[in-house]
């Protein structure tokens, strides 16, 4: 038997690395900030979202997860730091810059809200809560900026003796993310920073920074802490035109990406509700705009708001992507990562085509769009999928070994697609069938759990041994295409119900099911791993019963058992744990 392997492969056609790998926004930015806007495909309405620096207007854009949300805030955060912002007015050629505020750390606000609350478990998290966060994040990116651009560090060192010192005392008491080398930068242009090995805990009663005197006068900078955050976002954002930053965008992203709001479309619209129903900080402060990168499940949340003012011209876009698009994608991402000194060959054409037999070429693309309906993600996923396929292939007889083949994509199929009846598409849809579900049985893409907590064996709580039977069941799921776990059903398809695993919490209900099951997730699999999961719940014959619509991972899933790892991958219609060799092997043809 010959094959190729996949660094082989990768050097054959003169990629510089696995092209399909790390298909998530968030993972290109950290692993190159620049690649992605080496590919990346405006999607239609970006335009629009983006909008005009010099009048900002706030926007609304929904997305299903995998559609591209978060590469839209990436690439908007570039084009923002790299000065490619559009006007209404402007000259061609001419470097326009804002300040994008990256807002993706919710849950840093929600530990603000806790801090200042009475009631520590349940606290209510207010506008002021978000601006306090956005201030802390705006700084450093203000002296990020400002560091990579002469011309904007002579502006502030020139400011006029009141805009500067405004500027140094909004930089001082927002300080906290602020890094070493950052902290050095201000001292060097004159902004009065305490001594780094001094930890920055407020004005009140410095009357030296760092040497220099300050010129406020005491009562100046009590009154000034005293105000809202709002207030001082408001008045930041006043100063960034005489800094020759045209404005400030606030990226609002990561909503659903903690463990409550994971799948909690109205938990999710709760958290950012204080800045949406906000019409100041929404449509009342000049130089600012708000950009909100939002699941499209909680679109129905924030639109029924009456709070939310549509009447004021925000701008609201669903992300959807045309064939044509997704084959630009494809192309892009492939034309960006081949090295500088790859020539192409005269037997290859362009795109996905170059990889793929003649027979193939021409409709290969289309079919893969078609079978990925729609989102970039699986369309990366399902490309690396041929790929894996064909290394664990014998193409001896091939004429060109690495010419990917109608097998390949047969066998990708297989190991991408559930059978048609089980789970179209999980990123959208909100109910299933789970009578049609339990008179199928248990297969490769199903499971039959009895309970969660409660142990009908031993008619006793067992939380432990059978909170580790979900976890490695969709841990199993997740590492292999997929699937549903039905909880209150047992073996024979009999509905028992999850009332038994209610009654063994503290909190009776379903609500308190929901975060017994998040926390197995949490300290079994790490809270990363929630977003793999969707929970519906259905009255069957009197009972609740809870089904679990499971995500196939992009990365391989563990089971954490003490201080060990385990690692499952579901096979036929069992849950079944792999030796150390075997884990090797599995990952290294099904994630390369």
């Amino acid at each position: 038997m010959t094959t190729i392997t996949e660094s082989q492969w990768v050097n054959y056609f003169g990629f510089q690395r696995f092209p399909f790998d790390r298909p998530e926004a968030g993972n290109e930015e950290f692993a190159r900030p620049d690649f992605l806007a080496s590919c990346f495909v405006e999607p239609r309405g970006f335009e629009r979202v983006f909008g005009q620096a010099d009048s900002p207007v706030t926007s609304l854009l929904f997305a299903a997860r995998g559609t591209g949300k978060t590469a839209c805030r990436v690439m908007m955060d570039y084009y923002c730091q790299n000065g490619l912002a559009r006007l209404s007015s402007a000259q061609f050629g001419e470097p326009n810059f804002v300040l994008s505020v990256p807002h993706i750390r919710l849950d840093n606000v929600r530990e603000i809200a806790r801090q200042s609350a009475e009631d520590k478990a349940s606290p209510q998290i207010f506008a002021e809560h978000h601006a306090l966060e956005i201030m802390r994040q705006a700084v450093p990116a203000f002296v990020s900026l400002i560091a990579k651009n002469t011309e904007f560090a002579r502006k502030v060192t020139n400011l006029s003796k009141a805009n500067f010192e405004d500027l140094s005392f909004y930089i001082i008491l927002y300080s906290a993310y602020l890094t070493s080398p950052q902290k050095e930068f201000l001292r060097d242009i004159g902004v009065a920073m305490p001594p780094i090995e001094n930890q920055m805990r407020g004005l009140v009663g410095q009357s030296v920074a760092h040497e220099r005197s300050l010129s406020w006068g005491p009562i100046l900078i009590q009154q000034r802490i005293g105000a809202s955050p709002l207030f001082h976002l408001e008045r930041w954002a006043m100063l960034m035109p005489v800094t020759g930053i045209k404005s400030i965008y606030v990226l609002v992203d990561g909503v659903d990406e903690l463990m409550e709001s994971a799948d909690d479309p109205q938990y999710a619209h709760a958290l950012i509700r204080p800045i949406l129903t906000n019409l100041k900080l929404m449509d009342g402060t000049h130089h600012l705009a708000f950009k909100f990168f939002l699941p499209s499940d909680i679109e129905t949340n924030v639109l029924a708001d009456k709070k939310f003012r549509m009447d004021r011209g925000f701008v609201i876009q669903k992300l959807e992507w045309k064939p044509d698009d997704l084959v630009d994608i494809l192309r892009e991402r492939l034309g960006a990562l081949r090295r500088p000194d790859y020539e192409i060959r005269d037997r290859t054409a362009a795109g996905f085509d170059s990889l793929c037999m003649p027979e193939l070429r021409g409709q290969i693309e289309q079919d893969i769009i078609e079978i990925t309906k729609g989102n970039p993600r699986r369309l990366m996923n399902f490309c690396s999928l041929m790929i894996t396929s064909h290394c664990q292939r014998d193409v001896q007889n091939q004429d060109d070994p690495y010419q990917l083949s109608r097998e390949d994509f047969e066998q990708a199929r297989l190991s991408f697609e559930m059978p048609v009846g089980y789970l179209e598409d999980i990123t959208t849809t909100q109910t299933i069938n789970i009578q049609r579900l339990i008179a199928e049985g248990e297969s490769e893409y199903l499971e039959f759990k009895s309970s969660m907590r409660y142990d009908y064996k031993r008619q006793t709580i067992n939380k432990d041994e059978l909170g580790f039977v979900i976890a490695k069941t969709l841990a199993g799921f997740m590492n292999h295409s997929g699937g549903i776990l039905l909880i209150g059903i047992n073996d024979e398809g009999q509905i028992l119900g999850i009332e038994k695993d209610i009654e063994t919490l503290t909190k009776k209900s379903v609500d308190g099911f929901q975060l017994a099951f998040k926390d197995i997730v949490r300290t079994q699999l790490g809270l990363e791993n929630l977003i793999n999961t969707h929970l519906y719940f259905e009255e069957l014959d009197g009972h609740t019963v809870c089904a679990v619509l499971i995500e196939k991972s992009s990365i391989p899933v563990y089971v954490k058992t003490g201080n060990d790892n385990e690692f499952y991958v579901r096979m036929l219609n069992s849950t079944i744990k792999l030796s150390l060799p075997e884990t090797v092997s599995y990952i290294r043809s099904r994630w390369g």
